[in-house]
């Protein structure tokens, strides 16, 4: 390859393959960079602190991004007159030495839904230290980053967002703590005045990994509906959702605002005919094409009903 990139390190697959710890994880990782040839970049994240343990596998150059441009790995390597990409005053910035070329300001940034996503602004780093590393230049960087949306034709079910009648569905891909935290993080900058939750994990995660996202679950949303993946991985029916049940409990939640509904679509479609006025319903969800019919489907009923509601006010009030 002539670019390799590893965004973070996380728990996600530990305890699956044998993998049980995060330094075997960033062993395994380091793959990814390893197969970079020697005139091409391993682009590593400055601010991971498993970072050091990949670069020692590094044969390659190394292409650092950090979102704090103080950060000490990202200074001493620009200091040695190599590359690196930060965040300066919320502009991306590419830095080689004390060279600094500015490439976009965070808010320009369609993906980062102007600066309230702070996993895209990683995510939009690494992409322009990627990008640079394979010779493109910043401002084709720019225009790339300026008109990449979080949708379903460039970037379907990662952070899209559905205006439902007067609610909103928030269809993404979490599954893991990372996940939950970033998209709950800038969830809570939406305005919402409820977030409701539709959450699962997959089944060979393990029992403390369900119970701890049903714990981030239970503190972050105002109600819960917990289902399963239809693949449950070796698990019996109920029993993942049992474990996130009692996570979401042990964090102060009632049970009277958790419900468990196996069945990803069904839970899905309580959640919005249960919805009130200003919900965000986020359903963290396995099948994203199931998930997609039940949004579209309830939209255009809302719209059907509400253009009814318009022709007979204008024909009573003729």
């Amino acid at each position: 390859a002539d670019v390799g990139i590893i965004t973070n390190i996380s728990d996600d697959h530990l305890f699956i393959d044998g993998i049980k710890s995060l330094e075997e994880m960033a062993f395994v990782k380091s793959l990814v960079v390893e197969a970079v040839k020697d005139k091409g970049y391993a682009v590593l994240n400055a601010d991971d602190p498993m970072t050091p343990i990949i670069s020692e596998r590094v044969k390659c150059g190394i292409i650092y991004f950090s979102q704090n441009k103080d950060n000490i790995i990202l200074k001493k390597h620009l200091k040695e007159g190599n590359i690196g990409v930060f965040l300066n005053n919320n502009v991306i910035c590419i830095g080689r030495g004390e060279e600094i070329t500015p490439v976009s300001n965070i808010v320009d940034i369609p993906s980062t839904i102007e600066g309230k996503i702070s996993y895209n602004i990683e995510n939009s780093l690494a992409a322009t230290a990627g990008a640079f590393g394979l010779n493109i230049p910043p401002e084709a960087i720019s225009k790339g980053l300026e008109t990449f949306y979080l949708n379903e034709i460039q970037n379907p079910g990662r952070f899209n967002i559905y205006n439902v009648g007067n609610f909103r569905v928030l269809v993404d891909y979490g599954h893991n703590e990372a996940g939950y935290r970033g998209v709950l993080e800038a969830a809570k900058k939406l305005g919402a005045m409820r977030l409701v939750g539709v959450i699962g994990v997959p089944g060979d995660r393990s029992d403390e990994n369900a119970i701890r996202l049903g714990k981030i679950a239970g503190e972050e949303f105002d109600y819960i509906y917990i289902k399963e993946d239809r693949d449950l991985r070796g698990r019996n029916p109920g029993e993942i959702a049992r474990l996130m049940e009692f996570g979401a409990i042990s964090a102060g939640r009632s049970r009277d605002s958790i419900e468990i509904i196996l069945s990803e679509t069904e839970a899905l479609k309580a959640a919005m005919d249960n919805s009130k006025p200003g919900d965000l319903i986020i359903i963290f969800y396995e099948k994203l094409e199931g998930v997609l019919d039940v949004v579209k489907k309830y939209a255009s009923v809302k719209v059907k009903n509400k253009k009814e509601i318009v022709r007979k006010s204008k024909v009573k009030g003729a």
